[in-house]
């Protein structure tokens, strides 16, 4: 017979004690100083769960076995909301509107269910606390995120999973005795009176693609630049337009004779996969279903092109106006055109970057990666802050700082999409690298929290603070990170993200102080390039050294940036990763008036 042990997956500030009863804890994140001590006062024994992130072939098995689910439940999702809404949408758009949350909702779920199966294999699992049961109710794929990386939410939401094993109890009668409160909420006067003026913009604008003058339209593009826009529209012969979508937040009350118009067929032999088939009619986003129709009112009610035209964006992750309007759009046979937005494609084993964006998109466009390149995914620099930045750079030489920036990344202790993932917070390595930098340093170090970092778990900002004993500065997470990092004598990232990429393109000194742990997630094509900068201390796996490299170098930074090793490490690494030529960025051009000959 099995030990019973109490099962924690969160950062637990109210743990109430249970006698004779072992406690076990999801993961390290869970376990503060604080409840250390008071358990070890107590003398109550606890344990931490194997880590189920460590082995990369059986993570890779899962990113795929999600990826396979997801394949099917879209098949017959496209086909169940095409009947309740009485459309014809394709696949494909239906993919582009509720793919990026259907990833995110089956990751979860697997994931979840990773968890409860690895804790019930040694011990028989109970909880501090009896939740009483509430429905899994989402407006979107924004509340959706927010929610799966909440401590309480993840508790509760265990505890319902570890219910559902326990009692074997797979149908919807528990739904009928819910109560819903309202949550709609209509638009204020002065929002109504700034969509009427921005939609008589809109009005202008339309008339050049009614009468096929124009057959582009372009948002999120993150070029950054009016100029470079404006070049671009030039180029492919286009009016310049600019359209607006409103940013309405869709919350609809949970209807659940609608819901049960959703057939959805559970009884499959995968377990995980059973779970996942049968919550999803509770847990789909009421903008999907409750909200869809007034979504297809305000997109009526807006001055957009219904023509077939050519799309391009870098951005089609939020649930809005805009992405139904692109989703519509490629129904009707627009063409779409996506262009990679942020650091990690082509690098990384598992992306849902790479599986999804390539998959709803006619042509996708990298930072110059040529390992997965094909006739649908190209290399094409996109232009962005990059471009216009560079002269700023020039003059960068001639200031003389002093400034160490050191930019905080954003991070998780819970997964909440289809990819490679592990929990740790990597306190040691900034640890390591706070108690070996010279403290004569500290006063010309500065920290940039990331702009994301309210939103997750972890704050670095916390963790930096106590490192360093609060002796550095810490910043406000509004300040302009490329003035900072073009007026600091180097910039240390504890993340491979974008500014990092854009970094290297401008030849500017930077240090990637990169776990060891997060090299095992790489591709072996990308690892053989980040070799490359590890050969050149550009990326440095270790807290320790990483410092002791700062304090040896620090009066000498440019000699160490400019040598002919350092330099010819980082041509070879951006060619690749954030490639910047012309001639790419001409093809990138050269592609979208190809493709707006063919509309």
């Amino acid at each position: 017979m099995k030990k019973k042990a109490i099962f924690i997956v969160s950062r637990n500030k109210n743990f109430k004690e249970i006698k004779n009863n072992l406690v076990l804890f999801a993961g390290k994140y869970c376990l503060s100083e604080k409840l250390e001590k008071k358990l070890k006062t107590k003398k109550i024994k606890y344990e931490f769960l194997k880590n189920i992130y460590n082995d990369k072939k059986k993570n890779l098995k899962e990113f795929n076995f999600c990826n396979a689910v997801y394949i099917k439940i879209l098949k017959e999702l496209s086909i169940q909301l095409n009947k309740v809404h009485n459309i014809n949408w394709t696949e494909r758009s239906w993919e582009i509107f509720i793919g990026p949350w259907l990833n995110r909702y089956v990751a979860v779920i697997n994931n979840r269910l990773n968890l409860l199966e690895a804790a019930n294999k040694k011990y028989e699992i109970v909880f501090q606390k009896k939740n009483r049961k509430q429905i899994l109710l989402f407006s979107d794929i924004f509340d959706f995120t927010n929610k799966s990386i909440n401590d309480k939410w993840n508790n509760d939401f265990i505890q319902r999973l570890n219910d559902i094993k326990k009692t074997k109890n797979l149908n919807y009668e528990y739904l009928k005795y819910f109560k819903f409160k309202d949550i709609e909420k209509s638009e204020t006067f002065s929002q109504k009176i700034f969509f009427y003026l921005k939609n008589i913009s809109n009005f202008f604008f339309c008339i050049f693609y009614y009468f096929n003058l124009n057959k582009c339209v372009f948002n999120r593009v993150y070029f950054n630049s009016t100029k470079t826009v404006l070049k671009l529209f030039f180029k492919l012969k286009e009016i310049p337009t600019k359209f607006y979508f409103s940013e309405i937040n869709f919350k609809k009350n949970f209807n659940l004779k609608k819901r049960e118009n959703i057939k959805i067929n559970y009884e499959v032999k995968n377990y995980k996969e059973k779970i996942i088939r049968f919550l999803l009619k509770e847990m789909i986003p009421t903008i999907y279903l409750e909200g869809f129709s007034k979504l297809k009112q305000t997109l009526k009610s807006h001055n957009v092109p219904r023509n077939k035209i050519l799309i391009f964006t870098r951005n089609l992750w939020r649930d809005d106006i805009f992405k139904f309007w692109i989703a519509n759009q490629v129904n009707n046979r627009s063409k779409l055109v996506c262009g990679q937005h942020g650091a990690g494609y082509g690098m990384f084993e598992g992306t849902f970057g790479d599986f999804f964006e390539t998959r709803i998109s006619n042509i996708f466009f990298t930072w110059g990666q040529k390992e997965k390149l094909s006739p649908k995914i190209k290399r094409g620099t996109i232009p962005s802050a990059i471009q216009i930045i560079k002269n700023k750079n020039k003059k960068r030489n001639l200031l003389k700082t002093n400034k160490i920036l050191f930019v905080g990344g954003a991070k998780n202790v819970f997964l909440f999409r289809n990819a490679l993932f592990n929990d740790n917070d990597y306190s040691n390595y900034i640890y390591d690298f706070a108690k070996n930098l010279n403290t004569k340093l500290y006063k010309n170090l500065i920290f940039k929290p990331h702009p994301m970092e309210h939103r997750k778990n972890i704050s670095y900002t916390k963790l930096i603070s106590l490192a360093f004993n609060n002796k550095i500065k810490i910043l406000k997470k509004k300040d302009d990170l490329e003035n900072l990092i073009l007026n600091s004598k180097i910039s240390i990232f504890n993340y491979l993200g974008t500014e990092f990429l854009k970094n290297l393109a401008l030849n500017v000194p930077s240090i990637y102080i990169m776990p060891e742990d997060e090299k095992k997630f790489l591709n072996k094509y990308a690892l053989k390039y980040i070799k490359i900068l590890e050969n050149s201390s550009i990326i440095i796996c270790d807290g320790k050294i990483a410092a002791k490299f700062i304090n040896q170098n620090y009066l000498e930074i440019n000699k160490w940036w400019l040598s002919k090793k350092t330099q010819k490490s980082i041509k070879i690494f951006i060619k690749e990763f954030a490639n910047t030529d012309q001639n790419i960025y001409e093809n990138f051009e050269n592609t979208l008036l190809n493709m707006k000959k063919n509309i």
